[in-house]
Parts: structure tokens; sequence; C-alpha cells
């Protein structure tokens, strides 16, 4: 309860707001397969990881990829 009247999110938003910067901040400036990236942030389904971060960032991560590859 704490944590929300500090932040406005649940500890599981916060969880999963964390995992998909780390996992936006690689798709940019790795050439890690995604597959990779998605076990490394802790999804363990490609397919909720990818639902969530359209949610989150209004794109695929693929497509995420695409729009800021560094390089």
């Amino acid at each position: 309860r704490w944590l929300r009247e500090e932040t406005g999110y649940s500890f599981l938003q916060l969880v999963s707001m964390n995992r998909i910067a780390r996992a936006r901040q690689d798709l940019a400036m790795t050439d890690d397969r995604i597959k990779d990236i998605i076990t490394r942030v802790g999804y363990l389904d490609m397919a909720s990881f990818a639902r969530k971060f359209k949610e989150m960032e209004g794109v695929t991560p693929g497509e995420y990829r695409a729009i800021h590859r560094k390089g």
C-alpha cells in the first residue's frame, strides 16, 4: 500500500516498467536476439512480453528496434 501511495504504481507495475525499460535499451543498443533480451529481462513467454511492450510503447519490440537502431 505504501508503495502505491508514494509512486502511484503497484509493485508489479513498477517491475514491469523496469523490465520494459531495460528491454528498450537493449533493443536499441545491441544486436542481441529479441528472444534473448526477453529472457534476460525476466519474461518467460514471448507473446506476453510482446503484448505488454506494445501496450506500453505503442509498437512491437521489432518495430521499436528498427526505429531506434543506433549506427
